[in-house]
């Protein structure tokens, strides 16, 4: 068998996880290698985004995204709303990865050599995606010849299937050049981790020091906030202050409707009708796969076994009662109404332990295959040692590394829903054979000798064969829902009309922030064209009738933000109670005055003095208090030590305190080195990913994406 065709076999085993992987990598794209490939591309003028002010391609852009969605089809995953959402924004980050750090690795003179790329490929541990196109799916043997001879070929562009050249390729791209990329920028950066000896000891000082303090505690709770106005002025000179922290994206504020297009209880007592009529046909019919197909069933047939503890059905004990192909149900499952039909029960194992001796069909001619593995099997059978010749004859050369004796251990699982595990050697060791049979089997592998050493956890196997059909409204539930959601967008003329008509009709408004970016609403789900819509238009724009599910949606757009500093409506319900605070601290300290006494404070304003013993730094603990990191920074300050202290605003009031005693807790002696190595290996763990954020948070990003999806 050509490599070329094996290749084609096992298209279903390409694993989709490989997508993930690619998405939240760093380092992206064809930036790193092979530049020329996208220079036909550099041309367009449509752009949907720029990074420092480099383009980024919408062609380029959408054939990443096409080879994704072709990845994820082939891999029988449906390309849903939200799946490809997911793929536009992990695609645009791969771009921005490349554009961001591209720069960065010239500079720096980050390169991997070609070398280094075929040892990668065809080496001892070949990255994912090669193991999974070039392994024997029941040996696990990574075939390294074949993997090369299938890349010149793919080179030449030789008898090979589109997908498979642009799949290599990514993958080439993704885990071997970016991911070496990676690597090695990591490994300059956690380079410079260090941790100095003064800066040890000077941390090791402070976290022993210990204080005992006297204080007073006038919470802002001991003035009622009735009482103290925050007017939008305030509101926006603190925002002023604390920049950083009331940054908002450019957004778009929502109100919607929504009218339900549901199943209603006579939709739903039409479809347990419908599905009790066919029970008796499911029963009596001898082609169970064609009948769901042939009835659309929403559930297809598999005809597998699956054990009594891993079946986790509605009603359960009574389809394992049943007699065989006797039928149970309607019953509701989620959503669908169910006719569930037992096929056959078996007992058999949980798991399987068996060895084989494969003669692998690439290197050995399928006739003189057969007459030598006849060979070995009568050999084994007249006393010869089936390790001896397993490790003398086999091609399997993973499971004799793995195991000395060549065991393999399945699961019945693995054994029945991998796509790639061969049946005809599955069948044998999961449902024909015995513990200690052996048998000669061919596969398109080539030709085993598979002895059984053990079946573990016998329990029921039952197949069972599910009609389902899923709960759905009526034409005239849609068209009920779609008639009111229509007429109320028609009376709708102004903000205040929307409010008063929604009144009228008893339905109910919900507020929403979106951003340009979003791709789904709260509750309602996948929204992009809905988004979409709200940044296209002005305030006060009302929206035709959008369906969510079995919703009806009118939305009202009540509000435009663009990007930069909240203002104070905005900022009010996160700022207010901060700055209702400082007022009230104020208050409290011009009571307090110029005096120094602690128990005249606590009588004057009605409270008493604490006391409170070991504050550290590592704990900016008070008893009952709460953390209040000023009041332990105040404790440790020279000037405060045997003195009242001027008060202080905390988080929960306003404070005075009077050190009593700063002194150093006995401690067990700390070892520098063990202490260096655990500090330089946690910021060697931080630096790579933090330097990434910074240079992106560095950067000027321009997402034009809005305009194309």
């Amino acid at each position: 068998m050509s490599i070329i065709q094996k290749i084609r076999d096992k298209a279903a085993a390409i694993v989709f996880g490989a997508i993930a992987l690619s998405l939240i990598a760093f380092l992206l794209q064809d930036a790193f290698v092979g530049k020329g490939r996208g220079g036909v591309l550099s041309s367009l003028k449509d752009k949907i985004g720029s990074v420092n002010g480099e383009g980024i391609e919408y062609k380029a852009y959408n054939e990443k995204i096409t080879f994704y969605e072709d990845m994820q089809k082939r891999n029988n995953q449906p390309v849903t709303d939200e799946t490809r959402q997911q793929l536009y924004d992990g695609v645009w980050e791969e771009f921005v990865g490349t554009k961001v750090l591209t720069p960065v690795f010239e500079k720096l003179g980050i390169t991997v050599t070609p070398k280094e790329v075929n040892d990668e490929l065809y080496g001892q541990q070949p990255p994912s995606f090669m193991q999974q196109l070039f392994s024997d799916p029941n040996t696990r043997q990574y075939n390294a010849a074949g993997a090369r001879d299938f890349i010149k070929n793919m080179r030449k562009k030789k008898d090979i299937d589109p997908f498979y050249i642009k799949y290599i390729e990514n993958g080439i791209d993704q885990q071997v050049i970016n991911g070496g990329m990676q690597r090695k920028y990591t490994a300059l950066l956690s380079g410079a981790a260090y941790y100095p000896k003064w800066l040890a000891d000077k941390e090791n000082a402070d976290n022993n020091a210990a204080a005992n303090i006297s204080f007073v505690n006038i919470p802002y709770s001991s003035i009622n906030d009735s009482t103290i106005k925050v007017s939008d002025d305030e509101i926006n000179a603190y925002v002023q202050k604390h920049k950083e922290e009331y940054k908002q994206e450019k957004t778009t504020e929502l109100s919607y409707v929504v009218f339900s297009a549901a199943p209603t209880s006579a939709d739903s007592q039409k479809l347990i009708n419908d599905v009790m009529a066919l029970k008796p046909k499911f029963a009596a019919d001898t082609n169970t796969e064609a009948f769901l197909s042939l009835n659309n069933s929403a559930q297809p047939y598999n005809d597998n076994f699956l054990g009594k503890s891993k079946i986790q059905v509605p009603n359960k004990d009574s389809i394992f009662a049943l007699s065989k192909n006797g039928v149970y149900g309607p019953y509701l499952d989620v959503d669908h109404y169910v006719l569930a039909k037992l096929i056959e029960t078996k007992s058999l194992p949980d798991s399987v332990i068996c060895r084989h001796i494969l003669l692998s069909a690439e290197k050995t001619p399928d006739s003189i295959g057969k007459k030598r593995i006849d060979s070995i099997a009568e050999a084994i059978n007249k006393g010869a040692n089936f390790v001896k010749l397993m490790k003398q004859y086999s091609d399997d050369e993973a499971a004799k590394t793995q195991d000395s004796l060549g065991k393999m251990k399945f699961s019945a699982d693995q054994i029945q829903n991998a796509q790639s595990f061969d049946q005809d050697f599955a069948k044998f060791i999961l449902y024909d054979g015995v513990k200690g049979q052996r048998k000669v089997v061919k596969t398109k592998f080539g030709w085993h000798l598979i002895e059984i050493l053990d079946q573990k956890s016998f329990e029921p196997f039952y197949k069972i064969a599910y009609f389902s059909q899923k709960i759905e409204p009526s034409n005239e539930t849609v068209t009920k829902a779609n008639s009111d959601a229509t007429v109320f967008a028609a009376e709708i003329v102004n903000a205040k009309a929307f409010e008063e008509n929604a009144k009228k009709k008893n339905v109910i408004i919900t507020p929403v922030s979106v951003k340009e970016k979003d791709y789904s609403l709260p509750v309602l789900g996948y929204g992009r064209k809905l988004v979409k819509w709200a940044f296209e238009n002005n305030k006060g724009k009302i929206s035709d009738p959008e369906t969510f599910g079995n919703n009806y949606v009118v939305a009202l757009i009540t509000d435009k933000k663009e990007e930069g500093t909240q203002d104070a409506k905005t900022a009010r319900p996160l700022v207010e109670g901060f700055v209702r605070n400082q007022k009230k601290a104020q208050e409290i300290i011009k009571k307090i005055g110029n005096s120094n006494d602690l128990n005249a404070i606590a009588t004057a304003n009605k409270v008493s003095v604490q006391k409170a013993d070991s504050l550290s730094f590592q704990q900016a603990f008070i008893p009952n208090v709460g953390p209040e990191a000023k009041l332990t920074g105040a404790a440790f300050a020279k000037q405060n030590l045997t003195k009242v202290s001027a008060p202080i605003a905390g988080t929960t009031g306003v404070f005075v305190i009077k050190t009593e005693q700063v002194f150093a807790k006995p401690n067990p002696a700390i070892d520098y080195k063990t202490q260096r190595q655990q500090i330089e290996n946690g910021l060697k763990n931080t630096l790579a990913y933090r330097s990434i954020d910074a240079l992106k948070k560095a950067a000027t990003i321009k997402d034009k994406r809005i305009k194309f999806f």
